[in-house]
């Protein structure tokens, strides 16, 4: 309710005001006003880009695709207007009846696209789909993600629709609007839908995600829409029009880095933040979809893949490990004459044509039917089959100087599967500023403490304020291990010293799980670190560690797929170390109060 008033009562604002300052003024204000729009959504994917890339704060992250539309808009409008006042000092005579109904049309054109702006912005900002009490885009119970009823005066559809319009024709560009984001009206509304008891992440940098190909299903097979699709359910495009055969399936990889996480260590992703622009075969206008299914890991202890269908409303796919890098591949049902054009996903575009014509890129694999599709899910063959060469670019290497055989499974061992603070330490809850810690339980959920040694363990500690352990989260686990000087898997071993990129442990499948913390001791200091949304990149993201040095100790903390068995250590694709026998990962608890 309150988002459409304010809509309304901004557009008529504006049109009030600029009627009183007569023609000429109004209708300069309007041309600035459209120009300024122009400028706005010319601009709107690289300033995104641009502040997005800016800063690791989340707070820039979860504005960043809103700001990306408003500041551009705000600061053309700002410096128009200067330069058209400066220029233009005095207004035209003509007769009052002119002067107010000329004013007031254009007070309402201006009216109406600076207020389609600000809503269409102000959907991209981060925060939950019904915070507004307006939506422009829901899932329904079939899982298509459709546009919604829309505002009571839908000033965004009407300034989408007038610059798509314009990107065509007055404005013409080489990626005009209209044609690669149809749906730039609800696009914000549909990165926004997500289960109500998290908060996802509505953006991610392009760094944050990767495309790696292109596959199809039943492409000229005249394939029944419910053996397509896996069941009898109607798919809609976002516009609401159901698909009628004759369709097939455009199946598309995504590998997602561990930057794109939730604060919960997972990776989620729902029906409305992964979107395919397909060509019409008008070749001039395009449609909007969204996933009818995803294939992606179906346990955290193995990499066998499983496909899943968004076949209801509240459904979201996440991942079900801690895996580093995980891999979806996302199923879109379209119309046979449609070709793909760009995936969407969080906002991050990927082309899927390879010239002016709109040609689209070469599949990886072009299955007849979905059934042989499903034959090589089963036997753990479809992700080769869809990467090829690109399955093989985050192989592991040896290294070149050997690989330390390290004894696992013993109390002595560096590597321990154990989510207690090491030491034998606690914190006091009182004093734990920069730290957050589970509601119920006494476990560390995520921050930063430095603190002086003197001050751990604090004698008189009530039990119920001592925090002695890392949150190991659900269905994973805490892994601890030790990589401090006398350590053979230190960076300081001679073997060891110029592997600088991400640490890792690698499980006896292939899966990878990245450092996501640390603690470091030293003779005066104790500091913890613990992100599970930020894992460690590289070792100058670490607390150094020097040979020449006494009493400095660095733990490396992991989150670790409960069932997964541990093999290996790697910095980056080149193993330093391997554990004998390989350690199996249980579930943890934490302490209540």
């Amino acid at each position: 309710m309150v988002i459409q008033l304010l809509a309304i009562l901004l557009m008529l604002a504006i049109a009030y005001v600029w009627s009183a300052r007569g023609f000429l003024s109004s209708l300069l204000n309007m041309a600035v006003v459209l120009t300024s729009g122009a400028i706005a959504f010319g601009s709107y994917e690289f300033v995104t880009a641009a502040l997005l890339g800016a800063s690791e704060g989340r707070m820039l992250t979860d504005i960043a695709p809103g700001l990306g539309l408003l500041l551009p808009f705000m600061l053309s409008l700002i410096i128009l207007s200067v330069l058209v006042n400066v220029f233009v000092r005095a207004n035209v005579r003509v007769t009052p009846m002119v002067d107010w109904i000329g004013g007031a049309v254009c007070g309402v054109v201006a009216g109406v696209v600076v207020s389609g702006i600000f809503m269409i912005g102000s959907q991209m900002i981060r925060m939950s789909p019904d915070a507004l009490e307006y939506q422009g885009a829901k899932a329904v119970n079939n899982g298509s993600v459709v546009r919604s009823g829309g505002l009571w005066v839908p000033v965004d559809r009407w300034v989408a629709g007038l610059y798509g319009y314009m990107s065509i024709n007055s404005l013409e560009t080489g990626r005009p609007l209209s044609v690669w984001r149809p749906h730039m009206a609800y696009e914000g509304a549909m990165n926004r839908i997500g289960p109500a008891e998290i908060l996802m992440r509505n953006s991610l940098r392009e760094k944050d995600v990767k495309f790696l190909g292109r596959y199809t299903v039943g492409m000229g097979s005249n394939i029944p829409l419910p053996r397509l699709v896996g069941d009898g359910k109607d798919v809609q495009m976002v516009t609401g029009e159901t698909i009628t055969a004759p369709a097939h399936t455009e199946g598309f990889a995504v590998q997602f880095e561990a930057s794109s996480r939730e604060k919960t260590g997972q990776t989620i992703i729902s029906p409305g933040q992964v979107t395919l622009v397909a060509m019409k075969p008008d070749g001039v206008s395009s449609a909007t979809l969204s996933p009818v299914a995803v294939v992606s890991q179906a346990k955290g202890d193995q990499k066998n893949l499983g496909r899943w269908r968004f076949d209801s409303r509240d459904v979201y796919i996440g991942t079900p490990g801690a895996e580093t890098r995980p891999m979806f591949f996302f199923e879109f049902v379209i119309p046979e004459t449609y070709r793909p054009l760009a995936l969407y996903v969080r906002g991050v575009r990927f082309d899927l044509t390879t010239d002016d014509q709109f040609t689209p890129i070469k599949s990886n694999a072009d299955f007849k039917t979905p059934e042989e599709r499903d034959r090589l899910i089963t036997r753990n063959r479809f992700e080769s089959t869809i990467l090829g060469e690109k399955a093989d670019a985050n192989a592991l290497v040896n290294n070149p100087k050997g690989v330390t055989g390290v004894p696992a499974g013993s109390p002595n061992s560096i590597l321990r599967v154990a989510n207690n603070l090491p030491f034998g330490v606690f914190l006091d809850a009182s004093f734990m500023s920069g730290l957050d810690k589970t509601e119920k339980g006494m476990a560390i959920t995520g921050g930063k403490l430095r603190l002086p040694r003197k001050d751990l363990s604090p004698a008189g500690t009530e039990l119920n304020l001592r925090v002695d352990a890392f949150d190991p989260g659900s269905g994973t686990a805490i892994v601890q291990l030790d990589i401090s000087r006398n350590s053979p898997l230190s960076p300081v071993q001679p073997n060891n010293s110029e592997f600088i990129k991400a640490p890792a442990l690698i499980g006896i499948d292939g899966q990878r799980f990245e450092a996501i913390g640390y603690v470091y001791r030293t003779s005066s200091d104790f500091t913890v670190s613990f992100d599970p949304a930020k894992p460690i990149r590289n070792f100058d993201d670490l607390p150094s560690v020097s040979r020449s040095i006494e009493g400095q100790d660095l733990i490396l903390i992991f989150r670790v797929s409960v069932g997964v068995r541990i093999e290996k250590y790697a910095v980056g694709n080149t193993v330093l170390g391997e554990f004998v026998p390989p350690q199996a990962v249980a579930q943890q608890r934490v302490r209540d109060k």
